[in-house]
């Protein structure tokens, strides 16, 4: 018996909307990339301003050690703690961060910007540290690669 040609076939009407749900997921796609390009760039741009402002270059503060620093008769103000690290000083105001740092920002180090500490003491997990930065000049400590380092320039003012 030959075929009957009124006789229809069954109708897949999920494959006839697969080239408008390719489109939908393919713009889908490029709009998701481009608030994350976006994103991504907002971020750098931040982060190349973050690191401006607290790496101020300027001749280093003299180090210290805990007998020359006891021998200032400077009392320090109570530590505060930023991070891994505790930081002191004798005079003046603070503004710290903690900055990410290594492989996919998992470490960090701290930093912190004085306006004139005169004295300033750092503890971190290797030891205190001693800085006596010149009399009524801002500082800059931070303890990026895991020794504290100082430098008598700040960009905070207080």
């Amino acid at each position: 018996m030959g075929k009957d040609y009124g006789e229809r076939k069954p109708t897949r009407y999920w494959l006839k909307g697969w080239p408008a749900i390719l489109c939908g997921l393919l713009a889908a796609a490029m709009v998701g990339g481009g608030v994350l390009v976006a994103s991504l760039r907002t971020a750098g741009a931040a982060k190349a301003a973050d690191a401006i402002y607290w790496s101020p270059q300027g001749p280093p503060c003299q180090a210290l050690t805990a007998s020359a620093f006891a021998a200032l008769h400077m009392p320090v103000q109570a530590p505060f703690a930023v991070g891994k690290a505790s930081f002191a000083r004798a005079h003046g105001h603070a503004d710290c961060i903690e900055i990410p740092a290594g492989f996919l920002g998992f470490d960090s180090y701290s930093v912190c910007q004085f306006t004139g500490p005169g004295a300033v003491m750092v503890s971190i997990a290797h030891g205190d540290f001693y800085f006596a930065p010149a009399f009524g000049h801002p500082a800059t400590v931070s303890t990026k690669g895991g020794r504290p380092t100082c430098v008598q320039a700040a960009n905070f003012k207080g």
